[in-house]
């Protein structure tokens, strides 16, 4: 994915808050796959029924564990 200015603004919105770049990447990791599941929607016009049909496909569909769903709805 190219760098938008919305990742551009949520990745200097938390170096300016000083979270760890580790912190970061983290956020990043499942910002971008969240934002392209969803064909590129802005995520400000996304709400629950898009984090739980997120959350489905990645269960479902990349038989990701419980917890690490759970760490990507925390972040």
């Amino acid at each position: 994915m190219a760098k938008s200015p919305f990742l551009e603004s949520m990745r200097e919105f938390m170096l300016v808050r000083s979270y760890s770049l580790r912190t970061i990447n983290t956020y990043m990791h499942w910002v971008r796959p969240f934002i392209l599941f969803h064909n590129k929607a802005h995520p400000s016009t996304l709400g629950d029924a898009q984090i739980e049909a997120f959350l489905t496909y990645l269960a479902v569909n990349r038989t990701v564990s419980r917890a690490t769903q759970s760490i990507a709805v925390k972040n």
